[in-house]
């Protein structure tokens, strides 16, 4: 054949193979001219072909049809395509098919077809098949397939983190931290699970042990806006606050729009007090995103900064978006009242007269709705020398807001009344949400009172399970310091009966006399 024809062309990897006189029998085929470098004759080669083939066009597949029905939110089409390009000796369509049947809500389909990938030789599908599993609500079933997986490939990431998900999801915690921190040891290079752990903490309502986790993903990447963004709002939760700010403030570093970050810097300086910093962020993160939360801290600074109008305006546009809220409709109630003002001068007032029976007058001032006048309440019973005056703080506590959860708990710790036992009691264990390390100090408050009873009250705490393990090791501290006989005995037997808690070895240790 004549030197051209698309029939004779060598193929380009014999090009880039060919010695120098395989080259030049090359150019004289192709009627090209041989002379020069051999790089220079090799590129013209190469040109001389590329030139001259045609690529072969691309169709779409039915695979190709099925992956992308499956993404676009068209399951059943996707299942009907994906059990046409079934073979004998392929697993790929039934993973395909797998998923095609999670999209659809088939679980346990999908957990078939993720067995035969299985029987195929896919050595991914018992990861296919746990998250099936998962989608189905069996989460021991998804756990056993996960360590089915691991048992060949211990250190596989994604295999460690869907493990600890589903471990998570049971209720076991500190097994899921436990996977994570050991897939942590083995791939310190992945940020991801440092992370991960993180948000697993905080979803748990361990603040202080995720804004830990959180330091380890930014140390080994400080570009992640996200930690950042993740340690500071654990940071807040825990009441560190002023560390919050200087995390969420490296966040707005890597990335000034992030609307959360504005947001919690927000919240932070609010809680620090500094009203007019707290205004220009939150406003700052309403102007990129309005969510309802946002909206509702929109009202917060505006009403902290005595603009009724407007934070009212506000708590409008937060139940336009969402009318069932609840911290919506509290803050309508309050704003829409303007007569807050009169009950929290009564309190000044009576705070100056020395009442004996002012803290049974105030209580229902120390559960009002606007925090002003809970603040004005609390101010006056702690200066004032009234019968009950503690009991009656501490069993406010629970319908405070943080800054005078914290004002209280200074005032308890110390006067040290006895009397206030059972109500820090019912506030640590019944708890929910709010800053976990206000819940700490309250332990240290009980803790602080010179009363046998208070044993029987940390003991509750550290035995019950269902509590963040921090706020229990506060209370093995508290045991550990007291001067009463039975906090030992009940570290002992706390150790004796719970060997495999996480507290068992601390127990046991702060238990055992020490030699002399």
């Amino acid at each position: 054949m004549s030197g051209g024809d698309s029939l004779s062309l060598p193929s380009l990897a014999e090009v880039a193979h060919a010695d120098w006189p395989a080259l030049k029998r090359m150019c004289v085929s192709l009627e090209l001219n041989p002379k020069g470098r051999s790089a220079i004759v090799r590129m013209r080669v190469f040109d001389h072909v590329r030139r001259r083939v045609r690529a072969e066009a691309w169709r779409l597949g039915r695979e190709h049809e099925a992956a992308l029905s499956t993404r676009l939110g068209f399951p059943e089409v996707a299942e009907r395509l994906w059990e046409s390009t079934i073979q004998l000796d392929a697993p790929a369509p039934w993973v395909g098919l797998g998923y095609a049947h999670l999209a659809a809500g088939h679980a346990r389909e999908a957990a078939k077809a993720f067995d035969r990938a299985a029987q195929m030789g896919d050595p991914t599908a018992a990861l296919h098949r746990a998250e099936a599993l998962a989608t189905a609500g069996d989460l021991d079933g998804a756990i056993r397939a996960s360590d089915a997986y691991l048992t060949a490939h211990p250190g596989d990431v994604r295999a460690n983190a869907m493990k600890a998900s589903y471990v998570s999801r049971v209720g076991f915690v500190d097994e899921a931290a436990r996977v994570l921190r050991a897939a942590m040891e083995s791939h310190p290079e992945a940020p991801g699970l440092a992370r991960s752990l993180g948000v697993l903490l905080l979803k748990a309502g361990r603040a202080d042990a995720a804004a830990d986790a959180f330091r380890e993903a930014v140390r080994h990447d400080p570009s992640d806006v996200d930690a950042w963004i993740n340690r500071g709002t654990a940071l807040l939760l825990s009441g560190r606050t002023r560390e919050a700010v200087g995390a969420l403030r490296e966040a707005l570093e890597l990335d000034p729009r992030r609307a959360e970050a504005l947001n919690n810097l927000g919240v932070a300086y609010l809680a620090l007090g500094q009203t007019k910093s707290a205004h220009v962020n939150i406003e700052r993160a309403a102007k990129h995103l309005e969510t309802p939360r946002i909206m509702l801290n929109v009202a917060l600074v505006r009403e902290a900064s005595r603009d009724r109008p407007e934070a009212l305006r506000a708590v409008e546009q937060v139940l336009r978006m969402k009318p069932k809220d609840s911290g919506a409709l509290a803050a309508r109630k309050r704003l829409a009242d303007s007569r807050w003002y009169v009950v929290r001068n009564a309190c000044n007032i009576l705070g100056t007269l020395g009442d004996p029976e002012l803290a049974a007058q105030l209580e229902p001032s120390l559960r009002h709705s606007d925090a002003r006048v809970q603040q004005a309440a609390v101010a006056a019973v702690a200066k004032s020398k009234a019968a009950g005056r503690c009991d009656a703080m501490a069993h406010a506590l629970p319908h405070l807001p943080p800054h005078l959860q914290e004002m209280v708990l200074d005032e308890l710790i110390v006067a040290k009344d006895p009397a206030t036992i059972p109500s820090l009691a019912d506030f640590i264990l019944q708890a929910s949400g709010g800053k976990q390390g206000i819940r700490e100090n309250a332990v240290q408050v009980l803790g602080a009172i010179p009363d046998p009873r208070c044993v029987e009250e940390l003991s509750r705490i550290l035995y019950d399970q269902g509590q963040p393990l921090s706020l229990r090791r506060t209370a093995l501290n508290a045991l550990r310091g007291s001067t009463f006989p039975p906090a030992q005995q009940r570290l002992a037997e706390f150790a004796r009966l719970a060997p495999t808690d996480p507290l068992a070895d601390e127990c046991r240790e702060a238990s055992t006399p020490k030699a002399r």
